[in-house]
């Protein structure tokens, strides 16, 4: 499972929801998003969702705090449709001082995928 580590200002939090499975296992889930500062892409709030155990550990979270959040993106299929997930994996305050992760490798070169050669006009290429 590759982590992404976000820091960030919890702008909202929703109600928990919780229910028993059909083969009987308790579940729990909670959506935060959180707001982040100084990005100048096209995300500026990251919407995760908290299951299970992690609920409890956002019991001690308010709207309005500043957090560093572990985060995991994956893709999922149900009766033929492919749904994302973007699950909380950890959460901390920005104000805690805790040991730092490991810096992540630098990833290796790899070689292009296009040659410039293959961008040349070609003589069947249409004009469009």
């Amino acid at each position: 499972m590759v982590l992404n580590y976000t820091k960030g200002t919890i702008s909202h939090m929703s109600e928990v929801t919780s229910g028993t499975s059909k083969n009987g296992y308790d579940w729990a889930r909670q959506t935060i998003l959180i707001d982040i500062p100084g990005y100048k892409g096209s995300i500026t709030k990251l919407s995760l969702q908290a299951s299970n155990e992690m609920v409890n550990e956002l019991n001690s979270y308010n709207v309005g705090d500043k957090v560093e959040v572990a985060w995991s993106i994956y893709a999922r299929e149900w009766e033929g449709r492919w749904y994302n997930n973007v699950d909380l994996v950890n959460i901390k305050s920005q104000d805690q001082q805790t040991e730092q992760r490991p810096a992540r490798p630098a990833p290796a070169a790899q070689e292009p995928l296009i040659f410039s050669e293959s961008l040349e006009p070609q003589k069947d290429d249409l004009p469009f």
